[in-house]
């Protein structure tokens, strides 16, 4: 965990997975054009999206990372978003 912390427990300030707010700190996977199709990149997705990793990343943080799956279009709206503020 982050310094033997509880992410659901020891907060401060607790953030909804789905609030806004937090829209600013998603990480992405991010490619160039010409390796959209990458096999090697495809199966790295695919393994960060496992339940393994799930479980793993869960249990890391103690619940305090998600792992969401979004499209491009969502991610430039996001960022389009971000972007007027």
């Amino acid at each position: 965990g982050k310094a033997g912390k509880d992410a659901k427990k020891d907060p401060i300030y607790l953030e909804s997975a789905s609030s806004d707010a937090v829209k600013p700190y998603i990480n992405i996977v991010a490619v160039n054009s010409k390796d959209m199709d990458n096999k090697t990149y495809k199966k790295i997705i695919d393994l960060y999206h496992s339940k393994e990793a799930q479980k793993a990343l869960k249990e890391d943080t103690k619940d305090g990372e998600k792992i969401v799956d979004l499209s491009q279009k969502e991610i430039k709206d996001i960022e389009d978003e971000l972007a007027k503020k």
